[in-house]
C-alpha cells in the first residue's frame, strides 16, 4: 500500500514527522495506519459536533473558562491534539490581537509635569495642570475644598486613617512647594509664607493671593480695568484675540478674590468694551440684546468673538474694520447691519 492512497484528514498535520516516510509497510504498520486514520475520523467528528456547541452556547461560557482552555490547548503536544476537544478552537490572530491590546492598555502613560511657577505670568497654566495632577490621584479636595482643605479623619471615616491622611497633606504641599521658583518662594515670604506648614490649603490659598497682590492687582485694580477696556487698546495691538483672553484673566482672578462673583458684571463690562472699539459698535449692540434676554452666557460670547478672530483672520482684516456672524445669526458690517434673513435694520 502506497502513501498515497492514505489521505490524511484535516487533522493530519499534528501527525509524528515520520509518518510522511513511509512507503510500505508491514501488517503491524498497516494496522497502526487504520488505527490513526480511525482516530482522526473520530476526532474530525467531534471537533465538529464541538463547533456546533460552541455556536450555539458560546455566549453560556465565562471569560476566564474559555482562556483556561485555550492554555490547555496550547500546552499540548502534537501528538496530544487528537483527543477530542470540548469546545473548538479560537482563532490564534485573535489571541495575539486581545494580548497585543491588553498589553498596550496597561503600558505606563508619561504624565506631563507641574511647570515651575514663575510669577504671574504663569499662574493660570501652573494653577490647571496643579489641579489636574492632583486630581488624577485623588487629592485635589485637598486644595479645592473651602479651608482648611480634608478635614483630619474621625472614628468613623471610612477606608482612610489618620497616617494616610498625614501622607496625603504632606505630598500635596511637596508637589506645590517644589514646583516654585526661587523668586516666588521669596515673594510668599515676605507674604506671611511658614516654611513649616502642613496644610497644603493654606500654601494654595497664600499663592493665589499673594503673587497676583505682588504684581499691583487687587479686586478694585480688576474692576478699573472692566470699567476701561477696550479691543483699541495698542496694547492688545488691534487683535480681538488678545482682548478676549484678557477678559478671560480678570473673569478668573474676580473669581479667586471672590468666590462668588457677579458673572452677569463681567458679561456687561465685556460688551460694553467692544462699543469702545468702533470696528464692534453694532456687535456690541445685538450682544447686548442677547444679554437683556437673558440668552447671552459667558461661553457663548467667547464662542462669538473667538468666530469673529478667526474670520479676520482669513480674510487678512485683523486690527480692521470688517464683518462678522454671531451664533444670533446677524451678519454685521461696521457703522451698518445687515440681518440675513431681514435686510438693512
Amino acid at each position: 500500500m502506497s502513501s498515497s492512497s492514505i489521505k490524511g484528514g484535516p487533522l493530519s498535520r499534528w501527525t509524528s514527522a515520520s509518518s510522511g516516510t513511509t512507503a510500505c509497510g508491514s501488517p503491524t504498520q498497516q494496522s497502526h495506519s487504520t488505527t490513526r486514520q480511525q482516530t482522526w475520523a473520530s476526532a474530525t467528528w467531534a471537533t465538529g459536533q464541538s463547533i456546533i456547541t460552541g455556536m450555539l452556547y458560546h455566549h453560556k461560557d465565562s471569560h476566564n473558562t474559555q482562556q483556561q482552555r485555550n492554555e490547555q490547548y496550547y500546552q499540548r503536544l502534537p501528538q496530544q491534539h487528537g483527543i477530542p476537544m470540548p469546545l473548538p478552537l479560537p482563532p490564534p490572530a485573535l489571541e495575539k490581537t486581545t494580548q497585543t491590546s491588553s498589553s498596550v492598555r496597561h503600558q505606563p502613560l508619561e504624565l506631563p509635569p507641574i511647570p515651575r511657577l514663575l510669577g504671574n505670568e504663569n499662574l493660570d497654566e501652573w494653577d490647571d495642570m496643579l489641579i489636574r495632577t492632583l486630581r488624577l490621584h485623588g487629592l485635589d479636595d485637598h486644595v479645592t475644598l473651602p479651608y482648611p482643605g480634608v478635614p483630619e479623619p474621625i472614628e468613623h471615616t471610612p477606608g482612610l486613617t489618620f497616617d494616610q491622611w498625614t501622607r496625603d497633606r504632606s505630598l500635596v504641599c511637596l508637589l506645590i512647594v517644589g514646583s516654585l521658583s526661587a523668586d516666588v518662594r521669596d515673594t510668599l515670604l515676605t507674604s506671611g509664607y511658614d516654611p513649616g506648614e502642613t496644610n497644603p490649603k493654606v500654601v494654595y490659598d497664600l499663592i493665589r493671593d499673594a503673587i497676583p497682590r505682588a504684581s499691583g492687582e487687587d479686586v478694585a485694580s480688576y474692576l478699573r480695568e472692566l470699567n476701561s477696556i477696550s479691543p483699541a487698546e495698542p496694547r492688545f495691538g488691534g487683535s480681538l484675540r488678545e482682548y478676549c483672553l484678557r477678559l478671560g484673566y480678570l473673569r478668573r482672578r474676580l473669581y479667586v478674590s471672590e468666590p462668588q462673583p457677579n458673572d452677569n458684571l463681567v458679561l456687561v463690562m465685556a460688551v460694553l468694551g467692544l462699543a469702545r472699539d468702533e470696528r464692534y459698535e453694532d456687535l456690541s449692540m445685538d450682544l447686548g440684546k442677547e444679554l437683556e434676554k437673558g440668552a447671552l452666557s459667558w461661553n457663548r460670547l467667547m464662542g462669538d468673538l473667538a468666530g469673529v478672530h478667526g474670520r479676520e483672520i482669513k480674510s487678512g482684516r485683523e486690527g480692521q474694520p470688517g464683518g462678522w456672524i454671531t451664533a444670533a445669526g446677524g451678519l454685521f458690517i461696521a457703522k451698518r447691519t445687515y440681518m440675513i434673513a431681514g435686510g438693512e435694520a
